[in-house]
């Protein structure tokens, strides 16, 4: 009885262990399936139809649209039940305004190991904008790091075909978004009997040091690649720069970024913005040209401030930038 008594002390832990080792490992597989499910419906949408050859005029919206981690983001809305109701006053304003492209920033999904962050929220956004009719756009977890990280946030959504897309990634950054793989998205869209080239882009955070010498080289790595394609064709570029062009210590960069954007033959949309953050900064902008493709074309209409049904609750903590383009036949 002694011996029998021995042997269930020893068997009885080590059954325990393994099955709470089989549940547990059936957990995490089952979960990582779950978000490898999601992670394919952010796969690109490419169309290969010739899109309207009689459609006029464009209208494009960017927006930076607060989907983060980050603490402060959490505590003001980014996250928990109001960021349905975000994306939801969001989706009825691109219906509503007749927009026809969705230039997007900070759609962020963080990864660790075999958990997606966000990404359910992403999805959520992805599905009900293509219920909308923006049924293509370009990748939206193109550079999610393998184990640790976040991925650039940047993308494009429109009602017309999306022939071809790249997705770059910044090869300089600040320590303090040595996490975040920003960078911006290329989206060549069949519209008007002609491809324009659009641009989603999100720069470095950091307001300082060595953070205004990566954001620096961001801005030229974007600009090489615009130049790329003008003046042949014509390219609207649109995002958060996080560059101010009202503050004292961004003064110079804003001048180099003007500057490098009309160096290709691009013109800022917008000349005098107003306030385009809540902490009070102009850190988006908007630039237009090449072929077929010039000021004169524009409207530059506003700044959009989306607000939900929630009291305070704003769509986002950025004001998006609204234009409409004159397609000129080729």
């Amino acid at each position: 009885m002694h011996e029998m008594s021995s042997y269930l002390d020893l068997v009885l832990p080590c059954g325990t262990s393994l099955i709470f080792c089989w549940w547990l490992g059936r957990a995490i597989a089952n979960r990582y399936t779950y978000y490898q499910r999601l992670y394919g419906k952010l796969q690109p949408s490419i169309g290969h139809a010739s899109g309207d050859q009689n459609q006029k005029k464009l209208r494009v919206l960017s927006q930076n649209m607060w989907c983060t981690n980050s603490w402060g983001a959490v505590r003001k809305g980014s996250k928990g039940p109001e960021v349905q109701k975000r994306f939801d006053a969001f989706v009825r304003a691109a219906v509503e305004g007749g927009y026809d492209v969705l230039l997007l920033q900070e759609l962020f999904t963080y990864r660790i190991a075999y958990l997606f962050l966000t990404i359910e929220e992403v999805v959520y956004l992805t599905e009900q904008l293509e219920a909308a009719g923006f049924i293509y756009h370009t990748g939206l977890v193109y550079n999610l790091p393998v184990v640790l990280g976040q991925s650039s946030g940047v993308a494009i959504f429109s009602k017309h075909p999306i022939v071809e897309w790249e997705g770059h990634t910044f090869r300089q950054y600040s320590l303090k978004d040595s996490l975040n793989a920003k960078g911006f998205v290329k989206a060549t869209v069949a519209v008007g009997g002609q491809c324009l080239h659009f641009f989603s882009a999100h720069l470095d955070s950091s307001k300082r040091g060595k953070g205004l010498e990566a954001k620096k080289f961001q801005v030229n790595q974007l600009v090489a690649a615009i130049a790329e394609v003008v003046p042949k064709e014509g390219a609207i570029v649109a995002g958060d720069f996080n560059i101010c062009s009202h503050s004292v210590r961004t003064r110079t960069l804003y001048s180099h970024l003007t500057s490098s954007m009309t160096g290709v033959g691009l013109q800022p949309v917008f000349t005098d913005l107003p306030y385009t953050h809540r902490a009070g900064s102009t850190l988006d902008h908007a630039f237009i040209g090449g072929a077929h493709l010039s000021l004169g074309n524009v409207s530059a209409e506003h700044t959009v401030h989306l607000k939900t049904d929630i009291d305070d609750l704003p769509v986002s903590d950025h004001d998006g930038l609204a234009f409409a383009i004159d397609i000129q036949p080729q």
